[in-house]
């Protein structure tokens, strides 16, 4: 990655564009999309095991719920052996093996994990360094020895390990994220019940913000690929200023802020307090699960936590891209289907819109625009230099030709709004003849889980095709949409639907009728009756997912994920009966109605998660806000499938 000293990078037309993989053609980067063919790329369902993100295992563990990364704990002291001499060995199997199961390991060093044998390097023992014994309740993990972390021997050998280890593994493809650990019980950062309440019996072992301050700085000094997180910001530490992202080991416990029905003491509440409540914005959010709820956590309608923290407000405060959850192994059913849907939730979720590219006359350059959006809950960290992304040309199923870009996925806000990327090949070397546009995220890790697009063209193989083009040419026909039954104007009058078979029919109220249809870009929709309110509403369950989304009384199974109302689009940030929307503005939605009909369109690039087939439901809403009719009147929100 450019280091994450610049993370922050935006690209622009100046872009240095990679070197040619296939050929040794000069390739430039296009000022503009402007005089090329746009292509609409059609959305699809996101890839289940996107790398990089969702729920992961323990190393070793044998699961078939879909996951691109293992997690394990590693002692110091298994690869410490001196002040500066390391056996790194310990670490290479772990992350050897795996890597050959094709995943990313995230992982973390520990000296003091309770119930386990002391991380602490034997020469630091031998040394005298003082080791404060406890013993706790196997709850609170059973009983080990704390080392005395203040001690300046100890210091010094804990940043000669962290000097070592970035300079080692900085960067290193088999390496998802790392978790700074070290310091307190479990590398949590904290040795409670061992603080400053002594009310309780229990000596005071706080670790001192300076000793915090060097373990956090030297690992940002020495890391500046890989993406590194810690437990949870503190005091007097540089947290701002330091590239180091956060987890939360009690995710869906102790994750809300009280603001949000959480604790004084949680997760994001401490964020908060140190003002570090946007850093998922840069870097990554890590985590797990709450041990004792993994059993359940998915298992019912709502997915909630022992102490009533519901998933959906824990994922939109928090931004996490990964979650340890060990127990995902045992899923089965619902429990199993819901758990997998949440696994996709978490981290970022590409997604193309439009590509940009002609048809070519013979020995003319290679263009390509591609606009591409973040439709998930948080960025993809990485940038070109670990995560690159490549053109491809293939014909007949074949790939025949690729190039590197320097396009860096990292710049694409987790917003939903679409950033252009533009390159050029001045001579790409191909014969006459049809061929289709492909781009592909290269996992650096060779035999990794393959990177999709959620698009509708996205391959196994992991290229997405954007469509064909042609050799030998000298025009450029306008891509041709897809047919719609009959031709939709959005201007209030039926006429044009006349054609179309209603979805839901009703006598006796002010709404009768319910239609849909679509073109290549578009939805349309029309409600017919007499006397519609000026207040009606569209409600659109977008993925098919009944258990996601609003979910409303007024149907027997709902799930909204979209609402259009008073000429815009909102969409619904969890699955709750909460009247909670976000705008989405007017930019991709138009309107007509009156008193007999209500007729939209909206663009189909605005729904982020469209399925092939989706639901959908209309409510006459008076002046008053109160619902005067309803399609379908009664039952489930009514079907239907693109064409």
């Amino acid at each position: 990655m450019i280091t994450k000293k610049i993370i922050a990078f935006v690209l622009t037309a100046t872009l240095i564009v990679g070197a040619c993989m296939m050929n040794n053609s000069a390739n430039t980067v296009s000022a503009s999309t402007t005089g090329h063919t746009a292509h609409t790329i059609s959305p699809g369902t996101s890839f289940d095991n996107n790398p990089l993100r969702g729920f992961l295992p323990f190393d070793f563990s044998t699961t078939t719920f879909p996951h691109s990364m293992e997690w394990f704990y590693i002692p110091v002291r298994d690869v410490q052996t001196g002040m500066n001499t390391f056996n790194w060995s310990a670490l290479e199997s772990r992350l050897n093996a795996i890597a050959g199961r094709g995943h990313q390991a995230v992982f973390r060093f520990y000296y003091d994990y309770p119930g386990l044998s002391t991380g602490v390097p034997q020469f630091l023992i031998d040394g005298g360094l003082t080791m404060r014994y406890y013993d706790e309740p196997s709850n609170l993990g059973g009983a080990g020895y704390c080392p005395d972390y203040e001690n300046q021997t100890f210091r010094t050998s804990m940043q000669n390990f962290i000097k070592a280890f970035g300079t080692k593994y900085d960067g290193d493809s088999r390496i998802g994220y790392i978790t700074l650990g070290l310091l307190g019980f479990w590398g949590e950062w904290h040795n409670w019940p061992y603080d400053e309440d002594t009310s309780d019996g229990k000596p005071n072992w706080n670790i001192s913000s300076t000793v915090y301050t060097e373990v956090l700085t030297t690992f940002d000094s020495y890391f500046n690929k890989t993406q590194l997180c810690v437990r949870e910001p503190k005091s007097g530490v540089p947290n701002a200023s330091a590239n180091i992202g956060y987890h939360d080991d009690s995710f869906g416990n102790a994750t809300l802020s009280a603001a949000n029905g959480g604790q004084t003491w949680s997760f994001d509440q401490k964020l908060i307090n140190l003002n570090q409540q946007n850093k998922w914005m840069t870097n990554s959010i890590g985590g797990e699960i709450y041990p004792p709820d993994q059993g359940s956590f998915f298992s019912g309608t709502t997915w909630q936590g022992s102490t009533n923290q519901t998933w959906a407000a824990c994922i939109s405060e928090a931004h996490p891209t990964w979650l340890i959850c060990e127990q995902m192994k045992n899923y089965t059913g619902t429990t199993l289907t819901n758990a997998k849907t949440a696994a996709k939730q978490l981290g970022y979720d590409l997604q193309v819109t439009t590509a940009y590219y002609d048809n070519l006359a013979a020995s003319a350059p290679l263009y390509l625009g591609v606009n591409i959006k973040n439709i998930g809950i948080a960025p993809f960290y990485y940038d070109h230099t670990m995560w690159p992304v490549q053109v491809g040309i293939k014909q007949n199923g074949s790939l025949v030709k690729s190039w590197t870009t320097t396009w860096d996925l990292n710049t694409i806000p987790a917003d939903k709004s679409a950033k252009t990327f533009e390159y050029t090949v001045s001579a790409p070397g191909l014969s006459n003849g049809t061929y289709n546009m492909c781009i592909k995220v290269v996992n650096p890790l060779s035999n990794g889980n393959k990177l999709g697009f959620a698009n509708a063209g996205q391959n196994t193989d992991g290229w997405l095709d954007l469509g064909s083009f042609t050799v030998g040419g000298t025009s450029t026909p306008t891509p041709t949409p897809t047919p719609v039954p009959g031709s939709i104007t959005v201007d209030g009058n039926a006429s044009d639907w006349s054609n179309i078979s209603s979805l839901s029919t009703a006598t006796g109220q002010s709404a009768t009728s319910l239609k849909v249809t679509n073109d290549s870009n578009y939805i349309y929709i029309c409600a017919q009756g007499s006397g519609l309110g000026t207040n009606s509403q569209f409600y659109i369950n977008s993925d098919n997912n009944s258990s996601t989304g609003y979910q409303d009384s007024a149907w027997s199974s709902s799930g909204c994920d979209y609402l259009f109302e008073l000429g815009k689009l909102y969409s619904h940030p969890d699955n709750s009966s909460t009247w909670s929307w976000n705008d989405l503005g007017t930019a991709n939605v138009t309107i007509s109605s009156n008193s007999s009909v209500y007729e939209v369109r909206i663009a189909k690039s605005a729904i982020s998660n469209l399925s092939n087939t989706f639901s959908i439901g209309f409510k006459d809403v008076n002046s008053s806000w109160s619902t005067v009719s309803k399609l379908p009147a009664s039952g489930a929100l009514s079907s239907y499938t693109l064409k």
